[in-house]
């Protein structure tokens, strides 16, 4: 009896051991799963923000609400429409990229960092693009653009995913992720005329002189 519960207490013992043996691949297995998972929501997301933000953008379109908080009225002028634009469509972009653990304090290269940049082609501005390499996000300089009726707009959203996996987190905070989508703006400053001929032809009516024998 007692020879019995002695292998009950070694075999006890050693399924111990090889369970604390095996328990950290598990979980750093399952961590990693779930890493994985978020990269890519997270990817998707930023994927969606690049592509509602270029819908908006080609479109010319604004939010009011900007004219009063920059101008403190109406956009009257050209330039506080293209002002009002530029934050319109981060908007738009935000709304894309959804379920990001954004962090509006955090600077750049730190986990929760995130960015719209938007660019155009016009004479002047040039635009570069990011580095995931160095987790450097994309710029226009010498200044943010949404173009003009046929240029070519370039919006560009940049996140710092942060990591939470163990031991990776620790070496590897964050993931640069980086998505861009290109337009072209719409013809919204120009009326649409359609051309129409300048006269109209109206078919003429033409007498038919029938004989009748009797």
């Amino acid at each position: 009896m007692t020879e019995q519960c002695a292998q009950r207490a070694r075999s006890r013992g050693q399924g111990l051991a090889e369970f604390a043996l095996i328990l950290p691949i598990v979980l750093f297995t399952i961590f990693v799963m779930i890493e994985l998972a978020r990269v890519l929501h997270a990817w998707i997301a930023v994927e969606n923000g690049a592509r509602f933000g270029v819908r908006y953008a080609v479109t010319g379109e604004y939010d009011d609400h900007y004219c009063t908080t920059l101008y403190g009225g109406p956009c009257d002028a050209q330039d506080e429409r293209d002002g009002a634009r530029l934050p319109s469509i981060r908007d738009a972009a935000n709304s894309g990229a959804v379920g990001l653990l954004k962090d509006p304090t955090a600077s750049v290269g730190t986990p929760g960092f995130f960015k719209v940049t938007i660019c155009s082609t016009k004479p002047g501005l040039t635009y570069y693009p990011a580095d995931s390499n160095t987790s450097t996000p994309a710029d226009c300089l010498p200044m943010e653009d949404g173009g003009g009726p046929g240029d070519r707009v370039i919006v560009t959203v940049d996140f710092d995913h942060p990591l939470i996996a163990p031991i990776l987190s620790s070496t590897w905070p964050q993931l640069h992720l980086t998505a861009k989508r290109e337009g072209i703006v719409e013809q919204f400053r120009v009326a649409r005329v359609v051309g129409l001929p300048s006269t109209m032809t109206i078919p003429t009516l033409t007498a038919t002189v029938s004989s009748v024998t009797t």
